[in-house]
């Protein structure tokens, strides 16, 4: 597994939920390699096939990440400056979390800033409202040590056994549903239930 030479500290991993689709997973993003930090873990304890939603630009770039996405993702790829694209995208991870699916997100949208949790967009709100779905928030702790936006990957082993992943409680519907028409403070209030995992 990935994760295994870097992450040091796994907490609250019990909050992942076992056998229950229609979840959708929320984490900061900092590094190309957070998909892949993420997946198998949530694969082993959902038990689920686990959709990443991403940018085709990125997915698509090199070798290394078109075969990862074969061997290890199922991805929903959208083009970024197509809105119609980024429409049917989300309508699509909708449809998949309505069939039982898990899906993982990054809503800053791109990497962000080491240490600094951009903006949400307002992606999450489209998909969590349609589809009805449960969301757990994630903590990526460190992971700029291992690469951010532009360094691919400073500290390969610089980050060894320095990266910590903690999983906050499961977020349901009838708990966020007073947000439904506002989708700015739906994007805030999640954005500061992952803040608050940082530790």
């Amino acid at each position: 597994m990935l994760s295994r030479p870097y992450v040091r500290d796994y907490r609250n991993f019990d909050n992942i939920p076992r056998q229950k689709g229609n979840v959708i997973f929320i984490a900061n993003h900092n590094s190309l390699l957070d998909s892949f930090l993420l997946t198998p873990h949530l694969i082993l304890r959902t038990g689920k096939i686990v959709y990443i939603l991403g940018d085709k630009k990125v997915w698509r770039s090199n070798l290394f990440y078109r075969f990862i996405t074969r061997m290890m993702c199922n991805a929903i790829l959208m083009d970024r400056d197509k809105p119609s694209d980024m429409a049917r995208a989300l309508v699509e991870c909708a449809r998949r979390l309505k069939k039982g699916g898990i899906l993982l997100i990054f809503p800053e949208g791109t990497r962000g800033l080491p240490n600094n949790i951009a903006q949400f967009k307002s992606g999450i709100y489209a998909i969590a409202f349609r589809a009805q779905s449960s969301i757990v928030p994630i903590y990526l702790g460190n992971v700029p040590l291992l690469s951010y936006k532009g360094k691919r990957f400073p500290g390969l082993f610089r980050a060894w056994f320095k990266l910590s992943i903690n999983v906050g409680s499961e977020i349901g519907y009838a708990e966020y549903s007073s947000y439904k028409g506002m989708r700015s403070q739906f994007c805030q209030y999640l954005r500061e239930k992952v803040s608050r995992l940082h530790c």
